[in-house]
């Protein structure tokens, strides 16, 4: 604690804070779930793959020690936290942040130890030292995680890496491989991982970014298989060499309306199929999750969708998700003061409202446009908070539907689409 006041007392400035905090989003899951399709749109299908095994297995390890071990972030005040995402409400032990990072430059090192220019590897390489530099320095400026969390992400990350370099092409070859049984092998593993995970003592955002990340894994492996007998173009020397800015454009502006359709579609859809059937399988589809209620009043579940799409703007935005992009315009200030030394909970904010770790909305955030340190906005001016949405068992099984097609459409539907329409050419 008293190194990370020392930095923030040292280094604390307008410029530096908007750095670190904007910079924050390129090592979230936001920015991954954009990001990652057009490695396979646009460059190598196996890093693509690569890539979404090892971070989906750094977001599952450090989601799991967060709900595991419910240690919570660093206390505010006296550290001041910084934050343009609702994560704030998560535990502290470890950090996603690091272990993507730290896999994320392991991953973007082996590929540009493949590339012919030295004047691109170099590029690259000073572009892989300043992105780990800025999520992991970082975390800790911005008051996020303590020096215990960030080593413990980066080994997660590091752990992740080695478990792909050993096992990675066995799984790639299964998965490949003849035999019809895989996609169910694929879904009952990722439902098993779903259930695997532990049950925190206070709500937490973890579970639903690992069983996101989990969906995607499970959906981009049973792409992969429908698309292997293609052949999909590689970009192997210069990740962007050889194709036309016209065709990429097009790649990228299509792909992500289909993705950003598809999830918005299969929300709405969802929503209205899946709560009858869990009503009428009531005993056999239970989910035993603390902090999700039973999907057994159809109307009462439809009235709590339209109230949270009424109070979000968007009728489609159902599902508490890791797409939901923040808000860039506005800088969101996460102040807590804990109950006491030995409460193992993050602490109560200072409005008094929820507990820190209840929060899905910025319920306890004040917003600070300016990114001042020495102004706060008065606290009577801000009006009553929304009361945080209701979860529901049967948003756990839309989640992950949603994700798994995204993983699908983005490494063998769209790919083969792109094929056939000259895209590729």
């Amino acid at each position: 604690m008293p190194i990370l006041e020392s930095i923030q007392r040292s280094y604390r400035s307008g410029p530096l804070d908007r750095l670190m905090i904007h910079s924050s989003w390129l090592g979230s899951h936001q920015f991954f779930i954009v990001a990652l399709p057009l490695i396979f749109w646009l460059g190598d299908h196996h890093f693509g793959r690569s890539q979404v095994y090892i971070l989906g297995m750094s977001v599952y390890f450090t989601g799991i020690l967060k709900d595991l071990f419910c240690i919570p972030r660093p206390y505010s005040p006296p550290i001041e936290r910084l934050s343009i995402s609702n994560h704030a409400s998560e535990y502290g032990f470890p950090s996603s942040h690091s272990a993507t990072s730290a896999s994320t430059f392991l991953m973007g090192l082996q590929f540009t130890l493949h590339v012919q220019s030295i004047s691109h590897q170099l590029g690259l390489f000073l572009g892989l030292i300043l992105y780990g530099f800025l999520l992991v320095f970082g975390r800790v400026y911005c008051g996020m995680h303590s020096i215990q969390d960030v080593i413990c992400g980066w080994m997660m990350g590091v752990f992740a890496w080695t478990i792909y370099q050993v096992f990675g092409e066995a799984v790639e070859r299964w998965a490949t491989s003849s035999q019809a049984s895989v996609p169910a092998v694929l879904i009952i593993c990722g439902l098993m991982l779903t259930a695997a995970h532990p049950q925190p003592v206070d709500d937490c955002p973890c579970f639903e970014d690992s069983t996101a990340f989990v969906a995607v894994s499970v959906g981009v492996m049973i792409g992969h298989r429908i698309a292997n007998d293609l052949i999909l173009r590689q970009i192997n020397d210069s990740y962007l060499s050889g194709l036309r800015f016209p065709q990429a454009l097009i790649k990228v502006l299509l792909g992500l309306m289909v993705i950003f359709g598809w999830r918005f579609l299969m929300k709405e859809i969802l929503s209205r199929l899946l709560p009858p059937l869990f009503r009428f399988f009531a005993p056999l589809l239970e989910l035993p999750r603390k902090h999700y209620a039973p999907t057994k009043d159809y109307s009462r579940y439809r009235d709590e969708l339209r109230e949270r799409g009424r109070r979000t703007g968007l009728r489609a935005r159902l599902i508490p998700s890791v797409v939901d992009l923040p808000n860039m315009s506005h800088t969101l200030r996460n102040r807590f003061s804990p109950d006491s030394p030995s409460d193992p909970l993050v602490g109560q904010p200072t409005q008094a409202l929820h507990p820190a770790l209840h929060n899905r909305t910025p319920n306890a955030i004040e917003l600070d446009p300016l990114l001042d340190p020495q102004k706060h906005s008065p606290l009577d001016s801000k009006p009553p908070p929304a009361p945080p949405s209701k979860r529901y068992d049967v948003d756990v099984l839309m989640r992950l539907i949603v994700y798994v097609g995204i993983g699908m459409l983005s490494s063998g539907l769209l790919p083969m689409f792109f094929e056939r329409i000259g895209l590729n050419s």
